[in-house]
C-alpha cells in the first residue's frame, strides 16, 4: 500500500514540478549570490593554512615581512594589493587569535559577565594549545545558511499534504479504503509515511543540489578550519567548519521532519484547500517570513525557522532569568521535544477514532 501511495503521490504533475522547483531554487540562490573573487581569495587563504601552533605563527610572521615591507596603515593601502598580500594579512591577524577572542569576550562583560568567559573557555584553551586550524571552507560556510532550502521544503510539503487530503476529496478521488474504519486507519498511516518519506527525500535532494552547486562555484576548501572571525561568526564552541555544518544540518533535518508532521496534521484538520492554506500560512509561513524580515529571536525559534538554525551557534544566545542564563539551543531542544509529544498525542487520537476518514 505504501508503494502504491508513493507512486500515486509522486506521479502527479503538481508534486513533480514543486520538487523540481525546490531543487532549482538552490541553484538560482547560489548563482544570484555568487562572488567571483570569493573562491580565489579562499584559495589564497588556504595556501597559508595550517595548525595554528608556534611553528605556523613563525612561518606567517616571516611571510608577512616578505610580502609587506611597509605594513598597511589604512584600508586604502589594501585596495590595490594582490590576493596573496590580502590573505597573509588575515593569516597574520589570526596569529593573535587568543587576543581577538579575549577582546571579544571583554566586550560581552557588561551583558554576560563570567558566563561569557566560561562559554569561551574551551575555545580559548584550544587556541592556547595550538589546536585550531587556519583556513577557510567557502562551501561549508555557505551551506550552513539553509534559508532557501527551508523555503523550498516548506512550499513543497504544503502542496504535497494539501493535495493528499483536500485535493483528493475535491476532485472526487476518495480511496476505497476509507469505507471501513480499519481501512481509514491504514490509509491515514500510509499517508503519514508518504509525507515523512517525501519530506526526507526533498530535504536530502535539495541539500545535495545545494552542495553540488556550491562545489562548482566555490569548492570546499578546508573543512577543518576555524569557524570564528568575531565579526560575522563568534561561535563559542570548539568546532571546526565541518563540525559546525554537521550540527546545523542535523538540527535542520530534525526540524524538517517535525515540520512535515505539523503540515500533515494541519492539512488533515483543514480538510479543504482554502482552510488548509489559511492554517499553514498563519502558523508556519507568516512566522518564517517575519523572522527573516525582522531578525526577531523569538520568531526565529518557531519550528520551521529552526530548519535554518545557523544563528543559534554563531554567537552567545541566552535567555536571561535573573542571574541565570539559559542557552537558546536548550530552549529550541525543549520546543522540539514538546512538539514531538503533541504530534504523538494527535496522531494517537486520529488513529483511535474514525476521524481518520479523509471524507469527513
Amino acid at each position: 500500500m505504501l508503494k502504491a501511495e508513493l507512486q500515486k503521490t509522486w506521479s502527479r504533475p503538481l508534486i513533480i514540478v514543486a520538487f523540481l522547483l525546490a531543487c532549482l531554487a538552490q541553484v538560482i540562490y547560489v548563482s544570484m549570490n555568487y562572488d567571483s573573487g570569493t573562491k580565489e581569495l579562499s584559495d589564497a587563504y588556504n595556501t597559508f593554512g595550517g595548525q595554528m601552533d608556534d611553528a605556523w605563527r613563525d612561518s606567517i610572521y616571516a611571510q608577512y615581512e616578505q610580502l609587506w615591507e611597509i605594513p598597511p596603515e589604512s584600508a586604502e593601502d589594501i585596495w590595490d594589493t594582490t590576493l596573496e598580500q590580502r590573505a597573509i594579512l588575515t593569516a597574520y591577524d589570526y596569529t593573535f587569535f587568543t587576543e581577538m577572542l579575549d577582546s571579544y569576550v571583554d566586550a560581552l562583560d557588561d551583558t554576560y559577565g563570567e558566563t561569557a568567559v566560561e562559554a569561551y573557555a574551551e575555545l580559548r584553551a584550544a587556541s592556547e594549545n595550538g589546536e585550531l586550524v587556519f583556513g577557510v571552507s567557502p562551501a561549508g560556510e555557505s551551506m550552513a545558511n539553509q534559508y532557501m532550502v527551508t523555503w523550498g521544503f516548506l512550499i513543497f510539503m504544503i502542496l504535497l499534504c494539501v493535495d493528499q487530503f483536500s485535493g483528493e476529496k475535491e476532485i472526487g478521488m476518495v480511496p476505497t479504503q476509507s469505507v471501513t474504519k480499519q481501512g481509514r486507519r491504514k490509509l491515514f498511516q500510509t499517508k503519514l509515511l508518504v509525507c515523512q518519506v517525501s519530506a526526507f527525500a526533498v530535504w536530502m535532494v535539495s541539500n545535495l543540489v545545494y552542495a553540488v552547486t556550491l562545489t562548482i562555484y566555490y569548492g570546499w576548501g578546508n573543512l577543518h578550519s576555524v569557524i570564528q572571525d568575531f565579526s560575522y561568526n563568534a561561535c563559542p564552541y570548539n568546532w571546526n567548519t565541518g563540525e559546525y555544518l554537521a550540527v546545523t544540518l542535523l538540527l535542520g533535518l530534525l526540524a524538517s521532519q517535525l515540520t512535515a508532521m505539523v503540515i500533515f496534521l494541519l492539512a488533515r484538520i483543514g480538510k479543504t484547500t482554502q482552510r488548509s492554506f489559511s492554517l499553514m500560512g498563519g502558523i508556519l509561513v507568516l512566522p518564517l517570513l517575519l523572522a527573516f524580515l525582522t531578525d526577531n529571536t523569538w520568531l526565529a525559534l518557531w519550528l520551521p525557522c529552526l530548519m535554518s538554525n545557523q544563528w543559534l551557534w554563531s554567537g552567545l544566545r541566552f535567555l536571561s532569568i535573573g542571574s541565570t542564563y539559559i542557552p537558546l539551543w536548550a530552549i529550541a531542544g525543549v520546543e522540539l521535544i514538546l512538539i514531538a509529544v503533541i504530534i504523538s498525542l494527535l496522531l494517537h487520537r486520529f488513529l483511535r477514532t474514525a476521524e481518520t476518514d479523509i471524507d469527513t
